[in-house]
């Protein structure tokens, strides 16, 4: 609180000069009467008597109105001779404008009634002119009034800003009236009571009593925030709930203070929010200077809810930690996985206080989850989990620890977590909080540490013993025979990608073989990118992600290896990386991955999953040998083929009617022929290319430029010449053959439909190109394959291997548009305008093209 001054005395001191400035200024007094032989007078007296005063004068009531208006004074000084209105009169005037402006009646009337009256209105001082040095007495009461109004005005601002630090404090602040305390405390003292603590706390009744009778007399907002009451009338109603049995005892503390005589008093404390949650604090009490009856006790109060969590978690790690410290030297001493797998349930549901623990252990013979030991309050569960069941057999596959959701009650929480490639711990408690989970898994890491050490003591012992067992499966024999003579029957005329397609096919119509795929060798022997697959559960490889040579799978292994890789027990493989549990996941229970090499070269790798573990004995290795025999049959084949002056390829026909394509767009907008020439340029976006048109089409470029993602177009040497540019942006049909091993040699765009005509080199697999076809244009119709002779470059080199991008670019549109045809159809200036470039520039590109072409065929070729 801040005490409030009745007035502040002036003494009064007629010595000229002796009044001072204030820290607002001087002191500016407006003179006014009818007589300006008054207000002359009056100014000059004040100016005389006070070096800190200026004066303004006006003469006649409406002057002293527009003074007023235009001018901030602090003081009117008014005579009593104005013709317009009478002095009182003016100053009800002055004062419905200016309700605090000090107003003082100067005047040589003593008409005591006309004193009285003014004084009545609220005239600050009514004086005499008579009597001695009565402008001296005039300064003084102008001095008094000025600065009573200013230090009012000056205490007002400071409660402003009291109450605006108060409200906008970040503690939380309060103003509570404890009178009442104050005085039962002395009642009690009158009485004999000395130990005023001790007494409340015999008497619970009194505590509570005297609890209630504290009254609130204000609090910030943040008070509000702290217990979570949406406004003061709602903090009120629930003062009752804030202050529960919690908060007696430190009430006793500050009513043993009071009666101590203390005025500061701190201690912690526990409340309740009004959500029942509870809420820590640090308070802080202290009472007000000269407030003997404690009526206005300032409190503060700090939310250390946070700070106090924090420390409970520390103390519950700190101890857990040293419980779990010492429960791992019996684990780290364990001979078995059952004893690890024990002492685990035991150990953590003993620390943690949890409801239950089970875990699931991995069984390398069935493939499942199987629950394996168990503690606590154990509720109904399934005894085991199946390959890619349910989120248990999710948290094995992943290795992530996830929280889970109990079926028997919504009450409790659980978790699970992955021990390693062993199995997965379940925990269920009331509550789950993190350091629990963190104890748990640092419980379970250990675990994971011991079963590693004890699994790798009973691989080492397996190894000692030579125990190996081979099983023949007739049947299964008999159908890979088979399948390897229809393979064989078509070797001569098959092409690489074609033979690999059969293969696989073939391969799983036997009964051993469930799943097969042929890799090529990307960067490395290791790194296999998929060329060909066939049977149950294809979306395998984008699981295992052949392309990654971290986790080698067994066709990289077989690739780095460059020799036959078997496992005959996946189930086993599951900690040698995810390949093992997402093929453990499709139901495979073995794998054999045979190298496809000719010449020492690795043309790829052959992998065959079956559901039977050991489902390859040494027939069947055999017989898939022979299956990658035949493999690199064909690649020796194609290589014959490739080194001949002429090569064997394949012509392909199609039908496409996608009203999407832009070119056919354009062709069913205008009814206009369009055949498709050739790609002037790649850009970053899409393509520039060369089609010819029929004539009398002149508004073709405009109408172009309606349809969809054709971005610019112009005529080719003008319309005449009957070839249009466009500029297409997104994928395209010729760079998109192209990037999958194809030449488009011809596309033809009716209004309706588009035929068009693409080439494969006899190396290269039709699938792939077919493929993309069919997904980018869904209404595509095979119209014709032919077999056709490809004659290679007697230079051995392809024309973009000789030629910079711009020559190959400008070369070719002058192929096209007639440049070399006799007469020429297109002139170099026309070609220049279509590369913005000069003419004289296009005759220097071909120059120097037609001169490295020709160095190409008679400088580099071998002498004839």
């Amino acid at each position: 609180m801040v005490s409030i001054a009745d007035e502040i005395e002036m003494e009064e001191d007629p010595s000229r000069g002796q009044w001072s400035a204030s820290r607002d200024g001087p002191v500016h007094v407006l003179v006014v009467d009818g007589e300006t032989e008054f207000v002359t007078t009056v100014a000059a007296g004040l100016t005389d008597e006070a070096a800190a005063v200026e004066v303004t004068t006006a003469t006649g009531a409406q002057a002293a109105l527009s003074v007023l208006e235009a001018t901030r004074v602090d003081a009117v000084v008014s005579g009593d001779r104005m013709p317009e209105t009478e002095a009182l009169e003016f100053f009800r005037q002055v004062r419905a404008e200016q309700p605090d402006l000090p107003f003082v009646i100067f005047t040589d009337r003593a008409d005591e009634e006309v004193a009285s009256e003014a004084l009545s209105a609220g005239v600050t001082d009514y004086l005499y002119k008579t009597g001695p040095k009565p402008i001296a007495r005039l300064a003084t009461r102008l001095q008094n009034a000025v600065a009573r109004i200013r230090a009012e005005r000056d205490l007002e601002a400071a409660r402003r800003d009291n109450r605006e630090r108060f409200e906008r404090s970040p503690v939380g602040r309060w103003i509570e009236d404890f009178s009442a305390v104050r005085r039962a405390v002395e009642q009690l003292q009158a009485q004999g009571v000395e130990d005023i603590g001790a007494y409340l706390e015999s008497h619970p009744e009194k505590t509570a009593a005297l609890a209630r009778s504290v009254e609130v007399v204000s609090v910030n907002e943040t008070v509000l925030e702290m217990y979570g009451a949406e406004s003061v009338a709602d903090f009120e109603q629930g003062l009752a709930e804030i202050f529960g049995p919690e908060s007696m005892a430190p009430f006793r503390e500050v009513a043993g203070a009071i009666a101590a005589g203390e005025r500061s008093f701190r201690t912690e404390k526990t409340d309740r929010r009004l959500d029942g949650e509870p809420v820590s604090i640090i308070l802080h009490w202290s009472v007000t200077s000269g407030d003997d009856a404690y009526e206005r006790v300032r409190v503060s109060t700090i939310d250390i809810s946070e700070r106090e969590s924090r420390e409970r978690r520390l103390e519950k790690r700190e101890r857990l930690f040293r419980d779990l410290y010492r429960s791992s030297q019996r684990c780290l001493s364990a001979n078995s996985e059952t004893e690890v797998f024990d002492h685990v349930v035991e150990s953590t549901l003993a620390s943690l206080s949890l409801l239950e623990v089970s875990i699931f252990a991995f069984d390398d013979v069935s493939g499942r989850l199987e629950a394996t030991a168990r503690a606590g309050r154990v509720s109904r569960q399934r005894r085991s989990v199946s390959p890619g069941e349910g989120p248990v057999w999710e948290i094995f596959r992943t290795g992530e620890t996830r929280h889970l959701e109990w079926a028997e009650t919504d009450e409790t929480k659980a978790v699970g977590v992955p021990i390693g490639d062993f199995g997965v711990l379940l925990a269920r408690s009331t509550t789950l909080e993190p350091v629990d989970i963190e104890m748990i898994e640092l419980c379970v890491s250990t675990a994971d540490a011991v079963l590693t050490r004890i699994r790798r003591e009973a691989e080492r012992d397996a190894l000692a013993d030579d125990l190996t067992g081979q099983q023949t499966h007739v049947e299964k024999v008999r159908g890979l025979l088979e399948a390897t003579q229809s393979i064989l029957q078509d070797v001569p005329e098959s092409t690489r990608g074609d033979m690999e397609d059969r293969v696989v096919s073939e391969l799983v119509t036997t009964d051993t073989v469930d799943f097969a795929w042929i890799g090529h060798p990307v960067r490395t022997d290791g790194e296999l990118d998929p060329a060909a697959w066939a049977g149950m559960g294809a979306g395998y490889l984008d699981a295992i992600d052949p392309t990654d040579g971290t986790n080698p799978s067994p066709a990289q292994l077989a690739g780095r290896r460059r020799s036959q890789t078997v496992i005959d027990r996946i189930p086993e493989q599951v900690g040698s990386g995810s390949w093992a549990k997402e093929a453990l996941s499709l139901g495979y229970g073995s794998v054999l991955a045979e190298p496809l090499l000719t010449d020492e070269v690795l043309y790829g790798v052959l992998t065959v999953y079956t559901a039977e573990p050991e489902g390859f004995g040494s027939d069947c290795r055999e017989l898939i040998s022979d299956v990658g025999s035949l493999l690199t049959t064909v690649y020796a084949i194609q290589n014959a083929r490739s080194s001949d002056v002429g090569t064997r390829g394949v012509e392909l026909e199609f039908s496409i009617g996608d009203s999407t394509d832009p070119v056919t767009a354009l062709a069913a907008r205008t009814g206009v022929l369009l055949q498709f020439d050739t790609v002037l340029e790649t850009t970053n976006t899409g393509a520039r290319i060369l089609v010819s048109v029929d004539s009398g089409s002149d508004g073709l470029p405009e109408e172009a430029l309606e349809v969809t993602a054709i971005t610019d177009a112009a005529w080719f040497g003008g319309p005449a010449h009957e070839q249009l540019v466009l500029e297409i942006e997104g994928p395209m049909l010729a760079t998109g053959v192209r990037k999958h091993g194809g030449r488009l040699v011809s596309a033809i765009t009716e209004p309706d439909r588009s035929v068009i005509v693409v080439s494969l080199s006899g190396d290269r697999p039709a699938r792939p190109l077919i493929e993309w076809l069919q997904q980018t244009y869904p209404d595509i119709e095979l119209l014709a394959r032919r077999e056709t002779d490809v004659t290679h470059d007697p230079a051995g080199r392809h024309l973009e291997n000789v030629l910079t991008d711009r020559q190959l670019e400008i070369l070719t549109a002058a192929y096209y548009g007639g440049y070399f045809a006799s007469p020429r159809t297109i002139t170099g200036q026309e070609l220049g305008e279509s590369f913005d470039i000069s003419d004289s520039a296009v005759h220097k590109h071909i120059r120097s093209s037609l001169r490295t072409l020709l160095e190409e065929l008679l400088v580099s070729a071998p002498d004839n």
